[in-house]
């Protein structure tokens, strides 16, 4: 991601007091996630998930992997696996399951059980040493604690990818839905400037985390989002959680003036980080 998203989190003003909100939103999710996968039935596992490609067991083994991968970055470790030809989430999103073939769903549980205790102890020990440590995303270099927000994000949207199907309530935090909200809107403006659309604009995002954000994209290099402290009309207004799984990929493309009220032209470039997310509905 280079140096976008500042390369802090706490330039993003939303954020207080900033990588202790992160750690604090990845042991939430995680626990509450744990919770879930623990009364899920036969069925249910085997629902097919918001990622079309893969049910809900599937989306699990998926998210045990990216831990597994984060966990040793923040440790300065390995990966603890790699594919011999490259993968393409986008078109073989089957391959991210090939390292937990044939596990069952009680062994899934149990792997996302560890590897989220790893997860909670290598990001605490990050946080308790501070600094500016740069850690390769999956953009580039970018902070420690950005890092975990991305992750975040990712565990906050495939979360949503099982409960969403299985009709079960999705209920993270303020807090958490606000660092959802504000990572984002930031990778989506940042996809943006890549595409060589720069973007200055406010979005009104409503719901429990209602909030006017500000994004403030010239470059890859320079990409602010945070929320706004002062009065002023919204150039576009969604709800939260609808947005947020909208610009990483949820859904119909053609539902944008459907999700966003106003201008789909001043909208669309949020949504070019649809093109390279992995497929789903």
């Amino acid at each position: 991601m280079h140096d976008g998203l500042a390369t802090r989190l706490e330039l993003l003003t939303g954020i207080e007091p900033g990588p202790q909100v992160v750690a604090d939103a990845l042991a939430a999710q995680r626990q509450r996630l744990l919770a879930l996968l623990r009364t899920l039935d036969d069925q249910q596992w085997q629902t097919t998930s918001r990622c079309t490609e893969w049910t809900v067991h599937e989306t699990v083994r998926h998210l045990v992997d990216v831990l597994h991968l984060s966990t040793a970055k923040y440790r300065h470790e390995p990966a603890v696996f790699e594919f011999e030809v490259p993968l393409d989430p986008r078109t073989e999103p089957r391959r991210w399951l090939e390292r937990s073939a044939g596990q069952s769903s009680n062994e899934t549980v149990a792997a996302f059980e560890s590897a989220a205790a790893a997860e909670h102890v290598a990001f605490a020990r990050l946080g308790s040493e501070g600094g500016d440590e740069q850690l390769m995303g999956a953009y580039g270099p970018l902070h420690w604690s950005v890092l975990g927000a991305h992750v975040f994000w990712d565990g906050w949207l495939h979360e949503r990818d099982i409960v969403v199907p299985l009709g079960l309530p999705h209920e993270s935090t303020i807090a958490e839905d606000r660092l959802a909200a504000l990572y984002g809107l930031a990778i989506a403006s940042l996809m943006s400037t890549f595409m060589g659309v720069p973007l200055a604009m406010t979005i009104e995002l409503t719901g429990a985390a209602c909030a006017l954000y500000e994004i403030d994209a010239k470059d890859p290099s320079a990409t602010i989002v945070r929320v706004a402290t002062d009065a002023r009309e919204a150039d576009l207004r969604a709800d939260l959680r609808a947005a947020v799984d909208f610009f990483a990929g949820r859904g119909d493309p053609s539902d944008l003036e459907t999700i966003v009220d106003g201008r789909t032209d001043v909208a669309e470039p949020l949504t070019r980080l649809r093109t390279v997310m992995v497929p789903a509905s």
